[in-house]
This record gives C-alpha cells, sequence and structure tokens, in this order.
C-alpha cells in the first residue's frame, strides 16, 4: 500500500491584526448565549435519566431548609454554609450553647492502684490499676484526675453538640440514645491515654432496658461512629435498691437538702447589679447580706448599665443558680441572665454562713435517714410470702444498668440506629411581617420527635428528615445565640414536595426556651 504524500502545509507569515470594523462583525452575543442554554439542556437531561432511577429507589425523606431564595419550580441546590455552619464541620463535638452544656465531674483517683468512681446517677466506673500510659519520660504520679459525664435525654444530647448521626454501608442513620457518656483522664492538663490491655468497666444507668441496642465510641479523627459489639443490662437487685452513694466533688458541692446557693466571687470583668428582693421570695438568698447579681449575657450592652432605669425585678431562673434581672423604663423591659455573687469584702462571711448551713442540713438528713431506715427494716422483718411478689415486681422495675468495658477514653455510648424518615418537603424561613428584612442567619437546625431520645441535627442546605405522623419539636440558633422555634401549625401543614416560606418564634430567654425543649422531652 502506497504512503499518501505528505500536504504541504501552508505558513501565514506577518499576519495582520483584524481592524475594529472586523471585530463588530464577528461578535454574536446572542448566538453564544444560545449555544450555552442548549449545552446546559442537554446536560441536566442526561444527568436526571442517570439519577431517575436511584431517587425512584431511595427512601422518600422530609426536608427542611432555611434561607433558599430560589424560586419553588426551580432545581433546589445546597446553599454554601455560614461561617459557623463551617467551624462546625471541623471539629465533631460542638456545642451550641457551650455555657450550658452537662459540666464534668472531676474525681481525683490512684493511678497506681485505680479505685472505683460513683457518678450522681447511680452510675459506677472500676478503673483497673496502673490503666494509664504516661506521655513522657516521666512517671505518672499517683494522684490524676477522672473527668467524667454522662447524656441521658434530647436535652443533654442537643447541648453537648455530640453528632448522632451514623453512616453505614452508604446509608446514614441516626443513633437513638439508651445512655452516652464521656470520660477523659488528666495529668494536669495533659491528657492520659487507656493502656488497651486495661479496660474500664463502666456500669451505666440508662432510660431503657431494651436489649436491641448496640455499643458505639466516637472516632473524633474520622468523625464517626465505631460499632463495639454489645452491653449486659442488669437492674438493681433487693439487697441493693437504690444506686450507689456518689463521691461529692468540688464542682457539686452545692446545697446538699435544701436550696441554698454556694457564694461565688464577683468577677470584676463584668457587670453587677444590686438589687432590692424580698428575702422571702428567695429563700436560698435569705441568710446572706449584699448579694450582687452578676449579668451572664454575652448580648449585655454596658449602655443598659449607665440608663437610670425606673425599675429593677429580680426573677428565678430556668435552672438552680440562675436568676433574671428584669430593667424598666417607660415602655421598654430588658430582661438579663444573672447570678448572685459577694465582692471580697462580703465574700468570707458568705462562705461560712454557707458551710454552717450545710453542715446543719447534713446533720439533719443523716438523723432522717437512719429513722427512715429504722422503719424499713422493721417492715421488711413483717413481709408476708403474699406481698413479696409485689417487692420482685418493684424491683423489676427499678433503674436498668448497662454494663460494659472500654479500651479508649473519649465518648461511649448504647445506641439503635434508626433509618431514615419518609417525606420530602423544602422551606424557606422569612420575616413575614417586613420583606425588607435580612433573612434569619443560623447555623444547624435541630429536631426532637416524641418517644426517640435523641436530636436529629442538621446543617443548613441540607434534608431534614422526620416522621410526618409523630409530635415533634423543631427548632435553629441564630446567629445572635437566640433558639427560634418552628411552630406546630406550620410544618404540620407540610405535604409531599410542597415550598413554603416560615417564620420561627425567637424565644425571649434561653433558659425558657431550654425548659421547653425539656419539658417536651419528658412529657
Amino acid at each position: 500500500m502506497k504512503d499518501k504524500p505528505l500536504t504541504k502545509r501552508k505558513l501565514l507569515k506577518d499576519r495582520q491584526m483584524p481592524s475594529p470594523e472586523q471585530v463588530n462583525m464577528r461578535q454574536n452575543f446572542n448566538r453564544i448565549s444560545q449555544d450555552h442554554l442548549l449545552i446546559k439542556k442537554l446536560l441536566l437531561k442526561k444527568l436526571i435519566g442517570w439519577t431517575g432511577g436511584i431517587i425512584g429507589a431511595a427512601a422518600i425523606v422530609t426536608a427542611v431548609v432555611l434561607n433558599m431564595n430560589k424560586p419553588a419550580d426551580k432545581i433546589q441546590t445546597p446553599q454554601t454554609p455560614t461561617a459557623p455552619a463551617v467551624a462546625a464541620h471541623k471539629s465533631c463535638i460542638l456545642s451550641p450553647l457551650p455555657a450550658k452544656e452537662e459540666p464534668f465531674a472531676q474525681f481525683k483517683i490512684s493511678a497506681k492502684d485505680g479505685g472505683i468512681i460513683n457518678y450522681k446517677t447511680g452510675s459506677s466506673i472500676h478503673v483497673p490499676a496502673n490503666a494509664f500510659l504516661s506521655n513522657g519520660a516521666n512517671p505518672l504520679p499517683d494522684s490524676i484526675t477522672i473527668r467524667y459525664r454522662e447524656f441521658h435525654d434530647p436535652l443533654d444530647i442537643f447541648l453537648s453538640g455530640i453528632p448522632m448521626n451514623y453512616d453505614s454501608a452508604g446509608t446514614r442513620y441516626t443513633l437513638q440514645s439508651a445512655g452516652m457518656l464521656e470520660i477523659l483522664a488528666f495529668d494536669g492538663n495533659q491528657k492520659l491515654n487507656l493502656d488497651p490491655k486495661k479496660p474500664i468497666e463502666i456500669k451505666m444507668a440508662s432510660t431503657t432496658d431494651d436489649t436491641n441496642y448496640n455499643l458505639y465510641q466516637l472516632d473524633t479523627v474520622a468523625k464517626n461512629w465505631v460499632y463495639k459489639g454489645k452491653d449486659k443490662i442488669v437492674t438493681a437487685d433487693a439487697k441493693n435498691s437504690t444506686p450507689p452513694e456518689q463521691t461529692k466533688t468540688v464542682a457539686e458541692t452545692q446545697a446538699i437538702a435544701d436550696n441554698s446557693v454556694k457564694p461565688a466571687l464577683a468577677d470584676p470583668q463584668k457587670y453587677c447589679f444590686k438589687i432590692g428582693y424580698d428575702k422571702t421570695d428567695f429563700p436560698e438568698l435569705a441568710a446572706y447580706d449584699n448579694v450582687l447579681f452578676e449579668v451572664r449575657d454575652n448580648t449585655f450592652k454596658p449602655i443598659y448599665y449607665k440608663i437610670n432605669w425606673s425599675k429593677i425585678s429580680l426573677q428565678s431562673g430556668a435552672t438552680k443558680g440562675t436568676y433574671l434581672v428584669k430593667l424598666k423604663k417607660a415602655d421598654t423591659t430588658i430582661t438579663v441572665n444573672a447570678a448572685p455573687v459577694f465582692d471580697p469584702n462580703n465574700y468570707t462571711a458568705a462562705l461560712a454562713k454557707f458551710d454552717e448551713k450545710q453542715k446543719q442540713v447534713s446533720e439533719k438528713q443523716t438523723k432522717e435517714d437512719a429513722e427512715k431506715n429504722k422503719k424499713l427494716n422493721t417492715v421488711n422483718k413483717d413481709l408476708s410470702s403474699y406481698n413479696r411478689k409485689l417487692l420482685s415486681a418493684a424491683i423489676n422495675k427499678m433503674q436498668p444498668y448497662r454494663i460494659f468495658v472500654i479500651n479508649q477514653m473519649g465518648v461511649h455510648n448504647c445506641d439503635q440506629p434508626m433509618p431514615p424518615c419518609p417525606m420530602q418537603v423544602w422551606v424557606e424561613a422569612t420575616n413575614k411581617e417586613d420583606k425588607e428584612a435580612a433573612k434569619i442567619s443560623y447555623s444547624s437546625i435541630y429536631l426532637v420527635e416524641k418517644g426517640k431520645n435523641t436530636v436529629f441535627h442538621f446543617m443548613p442546605g441540607e434534608p431534614i428528615a422526620f416522621d410526618a405522623t409523630s409530635k415533634k419539636l423543631m427548632w435553629t440558633i441564630t446567629a445572635k445565640n437566640e433558639i427560634a422555634f418552628f411552630r406546630n401549625v406550620d410544618y404540620q401543614k407540610f405535604s409531599k414536595g410542597d415550598h413554603m416560606n416560615i417564620k420561627p418564634v425567637i424565644a425571649r430567654d434561653q433558659d425558657m426556651a431550654l425548659a421547653e425543649i425539656k419539658k417536651f422531652s419528658e412529657e
């Protein structure tokens, strides 16, 4: 076969640049736009063809997305998360309200001998001897610190910031908890690792004795839960039907049997109010003189402190030791969170009164407990055979405990994975009264459902799944750290494929909002 002769290429030399008239003749932006739209339609058609079968086979989820500015009849695209949302992705555990989360209880324990720690819920932690590894050349001191806390209800879980999402085989589940804990060990400020060959045994108080729960450990590097097997469930026996006495810690030496508030020293960097109040309305403060109320709100404006308010009143907050200070002037009312404190001149005297009262309360409580035990022993001796069955039934209904071992410090959970829920709705949060107002700025959306001990947590632009038939409470945190609730009348009307504009209702006070979440979960 003969090779074809090579075609001689024609080279253009010294070619002149086109004139402005020639350039104008070749400009056709309408043609470019039409070509772009044609290509876009062809690609979209192929994309729909590829994904249609997958979407048809997948479970339908209910979705609620805030700040979706596109019209309802167009394809919805995820928004770029706001700055707080991006920060949330960087950390595996990020409490939405750090000042409100469950604090760690701190315990001193011998690193050499180990020991048993009793927590306020009745849980116990058995630490073996020589269980911790030194992080350097120096050996561990004999006394180390264990920090421990538990989470048992949706409010605890929400405030902890611990993620409850669980990815398995490409499916995203939500974990429903039967009890979750976080345990850490420290030598001073240095974190300690547990020797995997010497695991810690935990007997954790639980909300249920259901056996359909697994053990998981949170991998904070991979940002996912790791399956760890099963636990053993026990209940209190007849000889010990009450939880063990907990070890008192420095952080927990509040009132033993009354409502007394332990004195705190005023922070010179914070604002304080001196308020007149009726001591009969606040018996927990009745023993003290010269009480100041220190502002604990980050949103408090210094100018409030300079205003001559016509009336300042006080009321108890949602949690012990917190108070609401109301400042009134004309038609303006400002409410701030505060805590009782004392200046250096009055702090020592107030602390002495607190210690004396705690001593009196402790002695009274010990006497009452002795009398109750005496009466109980008398009753037990007289038990007949027919009512022993009632006693056995009562024991079976007592606090269940879940026993398991851990070989790493961190977050551990007794959980049951729940599959996605059915239905899908796209929602935009707006200010219906003022169309010109800025959109609500938020970082996440949270949801709890009746009968499910978990919190569903979703980022902006992420589908929000829930059961349309369940009773639920849904809220978000604004950029100003306000809790804004979605109203039942809004999301109970959702139907598949709806596009709705709704306005979350911002709670007047954080503590009141948290109390509402707690109440909803317990009812």
